[in-house]
């Protein structure tokens, strides 16, 4: 399908149902796999329960294991709420320091519904643009004293890159967006995973 040119592939998934099958599939076909996890266990399971409201950090964990036994290609997608962007610092630490995790990407929960006159209003999940700014500003300390050429995160590299004149890897910083599309759980085919709504 290719037509001669080289196709790289990468899934995001919460990893809860990855087998040692799906892990060899992976590695031996060099899938870069994205894992949703957002912290340690306190963090993670503040808003990912399963849908019988039980943890899913131990199926996330085991499916980070397993990737790890296999040497597939990973990294981490953590979600910043309201919760845990109070603790920057426990937060990028466990990546770091607990998962051995080397490249992370940090997305920041904004959402918002109509108020009583229909104006949007945060939700009260949604990380303030305070609370973010302070994270990040934490996170990034840590980041340049200790860990710059060792723990790659995604939106530090982007920011360097684009100061430096270079394509970002973030859509939301290069020139031009729709370089990433998705695909959704049932077929459906969007020209960015921000824009999955019937109106795109």
């Amino acid at each position: 399908y290719g037509a001669g040119r080289q196709i790289d592939n990468c899934i995001q998934t919460n990893g809860t149902l990855l087998t040692e099958e799906w892990a060899r599939f992976l590695h031996d076909n060099q899938w870069l796999v994205g894992v949703s996890i957002d912290g340690p266990q306190e963090f993670h399971d503040e808003y990912r329960r399963n849908r019988g409201g039980r943890s899913s950090w131990a199926k996330v964990r085991r499916g980070i294991d397993l990737l790890n036994r296999f040497h597939v290609e990973w990294n981490a997608m953590a979600v910043v709420n309201d919760f845990n962007a109070a603790y920057p610092l426990d937060f990028y630490r466990f990546f770091r320091d607990e998962l051995g995790c080397r490249f992370l990407q940090f997305t920041p929960i904004v959402e918002t519904k109509p108020d009583a006159e229909g104006r949007p209003q945060l939700t009260d999940f949604s990380v303030t643009p305070e609370a973010w700014g302070h994270f990040l500003c934490a996170v990034f300390d840590e980041w340049v004293r200790h860990d710059v050429g060792e723990m790659f995160v995604q939106l530090f590299e982007a920011t360097l890159a684009n100061w430096m004149g270079l394509t970002p890897g973030v859509c939301s910083m290069a020139r031009e967006c729709g370089h990433a599309g998705v695909m959704e759980w049932n077929g459906d085919v969007y020209s960015c995973d921000h824009f999955v709504t019937p109106a795109h």
